[in-house]
């Protein structure tokens, strides 16, 4: 899983500006390797993604850790991308990750529409009554 993420690590940074009318939430998975642990041991952890800056993430820890003591739920930062074991773009249209990319194709054959449609969710949003 690890090494397609990576293959696919130019995707994820297209994607995650492509889409970005669309307010998907980026998600990257990083092993970071756990407090006393040996070089393959590492704990997988969810991040919320606010930029790429280089071989870098800017990026939120979405949960706790359970084994690295260093790393603090909420805490926002730069983590190298190296770490990276996974990827998800969540679009109110639907998931994009290494696996799967058949949201993004629909996405991209039906921009118009679907902004037409997030227009109307936002206005009614907005103006409930």
């Amino acid at each position: 899983m690890a090494a397609r993420a990576q293959k696919m690590l130019s995707v994820l940074r297209q994607v995650s500006e492509e889409l970005a009318e669309f307010e998907p939430g980026v998600l990257v998975k990083l092993g970071y390797r756990m407090d006393g642990g040996g070089e393959t041991d590492r704990e997988h952890l969810w991040f919320e993604v606010h930029g790429f800056q280089g071989d870098s993430v800017d990026a939120t820890l979405t949960n706790a850790p359970f084994y690295i003591a260093r790393l603090q739920q909420g805490a926002r930062g730069l983590h190298p991308l190296e770490l990276l074991s996974d990827w998800a773009v969540f679009t109110p249209f639907g998931r994009v990750d290494p696996r799967q990319t058949r949201t993004l194709r629909f996405i991209r054959a039906n921009r118009e529409r679907l902004r037409e449609v997030m227009v109307s969710v936002k206005a009614k949003a907005a103006n409930p009554g």
